[in-house]
């Protein structure tokens, strides 16, 4: 598949909301200072959102590809590739966040509630139904608590391929079948959607990519499409404009928003991103997102400890604890990246 421009940025733009989305409730929580008052800081489940339509938006369009190019699907690697990318980082967060709570709090001293059976953690975490632990035990702790989107994306990376090989002779139609169903059961019987799995997110990403991967949608040529989508999109993450009491009117439009987004950014883009940090920051944005309460959380710690909050003005402390906290968990990933992670995953060459 070849490299599609602009989505390593926006990965890295939708990493920073999840990160300053999660920093003024550990802050609140310690009693340090804190600021949230700003809906930027309040927009990281949104962010989470967005994610699962970029992931429908390329795996979707890998396999599409792979079924018209083959009439078959190599399921081996397409599962080994997925493995080796996320279950690493996956299970060493596991790990850091098993031993923080249970071990390294305890010797310490500091309280921290774990009313839940610990094997259970584990096996949900392991047969990746991490969503449906944290849905019962909210308190599991923040640095396993994040890790309930990877379980519905590894959920969604189960079961897909398979459907789009079923269904290969019209594997078009078939996903939009299946995205319809999904949005009636939301309208119907919303208690399906329990567990956050929103799949419909990756299936109308998906539809969208493999639809500009067959051919040109004339109209998101358009630059008041992409004026009106970027709008939408931006005010999303900055206002409050569009806040919907009504759960479903709230996912539908988000679906659409970032469906659009991504594809018209990627697939008909009215300016190409080229910088190679920004690049580089959208490929560690998984270890961002996967780490940055463990550098948080690390980060928090010494901080109370030497309580600089208590010799400085409060605004300026907030300032320069985002920053940090952006540095540092940045820092952590690229090391994560380049000395872990590519231990078990190489990105095969691309085409530009």
């Amino acid at each position: 598949m070849k490299h599609l421009p602009n989505l390593y940025p926006l990965r890295f733009i939708l990493s920073i909301f999840v990160v300053i989305f999660h920093l003024p409730g550990l802050c609140k929580t310690l009693g340090m200072p804190y600021f949230n008052a700003s809906p930027v800081f309040n927009k990281g489940s949104l962010a989470v959102l967005y994610f699962f339509s970029l992931s429908g938006f390329l795996i979707l369009r890998l396999i599409y590809n792979e079924l018209k190019a083959t009439d078959g699907f190599n399921f081996k690697e397409f599962y080994s590739r997925r493995i080796k990318r996320l279950y690493p980082l996956y299970y060493l967060v596991l790990l850091i966040g098993l031993s923080l709570y249970h071990f390294v709090l305890p010797l310490l001293g500091i309280p921290f509630d774990t009313d839940y059976n610990v094997f259970h953690l584990i096996l949900s975490y392991v047969f990746i139904i991490p969503n449906v632990f944290t849905h019962y035990h909210p308190e599991v702790g923040i640095i396993l608590l994040i890790a309930w989107s990877i379980g519905v994306e590894e959920q969604f990376y189960l079961f897909i391929p398979v459907f789009m090989y079923l269904f290969k002779k019209k594997v078009l139609l078939s996903v939009a079948v299946l995205l319809a169903l999904l949005l009636i059961l939301l309208v119907v019987y919303p208690a399906t959607f329990l567990y956050n799995n929103f799949y419909f997110y990756f299936l109308f990403g998906g539809l969208l990519s493999m639809l500009s991967s067959d051919q040109k949608i004339k109209i998101f040529d358009n630059k008041v499409v992409h004026i009106v989508v970027y709008a939408l999109f931006i005010l999303s993450f900055f206002t409050d404009w569009f806040h919907f009491e009504n759960n479903i009117a709230f996912h539908v439009f988000n679906l659409i928003v970032s469906g659009l987004t991504i594809s018209l950014a990627s697939d008909y883009p009215i300016y190409i991103i080229r910088s190679k940090v920004l690049d580089h920051l959208g490929k560690i944005s998984y270890g961002i997102y996967m780490l940055h309460m463990v550098v948080i959380t690390g980060l928090l710690f010494v901080i109370g400890k030497l309580r600089p909050y208590d010799y400085m003005n409060s605004a300026v402390f907030i300032v320069i604890l985002n920053i940090v906290a952006l540095l540092l968990t940045i820092g952590v990933a690229h090391v994560s990246y380049e000395y872990f992670e590519s231990r078990f995953y190489k990105e095969k060459k691309r085409a530009n």
